[in-house]
């Protein structure tokens, strides 16, 4: 009994198929390994760093206070013998804009 022929074995016979695919595998690989190795890790690190920064930036620029410059933020801070409240925030460490 004769088995179905399909166009993928007629090619296969020929080396069509898998020049094909080579073909297409290595333009692949042309496109991600032409870049050197350095150059793709600084892209990796340059992306992290602005994604780093924008995750530190956002809650900053949309918030309607800022930390209290007198106080670091903290609405204390350690006197001579015991904790001080800050007068400028009230003990809050948080500022209007």
């Amino acid at each position: 009994m004769q088995q179905p022929r399909c166009h993928l074995s007629r090619r296969a016979k020929r080396g069509g198929a898998e020049d094909v695919i080579s073909k297409f595998n290595s333009y692949l690989n042309f496109k991600y390994t032409s870049m050197p190795v350095i150059i793709r890790i600084l892209i990796f690190f340059a992306i992290c760093y602005f994604f780093y920064k924008m995750i530190t930036w956002l809650p900053q620029a949309l918030s309607s206070t800022i930390a209290c410059p007198k106080c670091d933020g903290k609405g204390h801070w350690y006197g001579m013998r015991h904790r001080e409240e800050c007068k400028v925030c009230q003990g809050s460490g948080r500022l209007p804009k």
